[in-house]
């Protein structure tokens, strides 16, 4: 009953979405064997996997065993529920015990992950997956933002202070390449939020 709610209340979402964004400019076209797989894909979708796209899951590039418990709940959300989407996170890990205060920062501190089990990781469940997996990460300041080994650049203030478009289009280019080479389809970054208000410490030096 609650998965039969969750998926109606998910299509209402999307409809509700659908028609706030059916406004925007069209996208770029797709070629004719692009336009044929997505027509014939979705005459074979049922709504549960129609449901499921709308979906995302995240992952840790932690070294995960595959008869662990954590493999198969993520496998079983792509095989079963048929989810859309899968975001990378670096890792976490519990807060050791000997701290003063434990509750410091939540019940687990955050640590940077391994970008070849990001990528093995993601190639099982875009296996598992009957319909191709979004793979997203946050690459703001590079891919080593997140993974370890990957290269780590000024925040996004820093390259709008160059006054070079140019110095932006190339990081852009060099994080798309190490996002593609694990795995990842899509980088939410560079973030376009416009720093309004310079006591904001969220958006702060992160926007250009």
């Amino acid at each position: 009953m609650k998965i039969r709610l969750c998926s109606f209340l998910c299509v209402v979402v999307g409809l509700a979405l659908g028609s706030v964004m059916s406004a925007a400019p069209p996208g770029p076209a797709l070629d004719k064997l692009a336009e044929k797989w997505v027509r014939d894909t979705l005459k074979t979708m049922t709504l549960d996997e129609k449901v499921g796209q709308l979906i995302a899951t995240s992952i840790d590039a932690a070294y995960t065993s595959t008869d662990s418990e954590i493999y198969e709940k993520k496998l079983r959300l792509v095989r079963d529920f048929h989810v859309g989407a899968v975001h990378v996170f670096g890792g976490s890990e519990p807060i050791p015990q000997a701290l003063l205060n434990p509750s410091y920062g939540g019940s687990s501190i955050s640590r940077k992950g391994d970008p070849f089990v990001a990528a093995s990781f993601f190639n099982h469940l875009q296996q598992a997956a009957r319909i191709p997996l979004l793979t997203t990460a946050d690459f703001e300041g590079g891919s080593a933002y997140i993974l370890n080994g990957g290269t780590r650049l000024p925040r996004a203030m820093a390259i709008g202070a160059t006054r070079d478009p140019q110095l932006a289009y190339k990081a852009g280019k060099l994080v798309a390449g190490e996002a593609r080479a694990v795995g990842v389809t899509i980088d939410f970054y560079p973030v376009v939020d416009v720093n309004n208000n310079p006591r904001n410490p969220i958006i702060n030096i992160r926007s250009f």
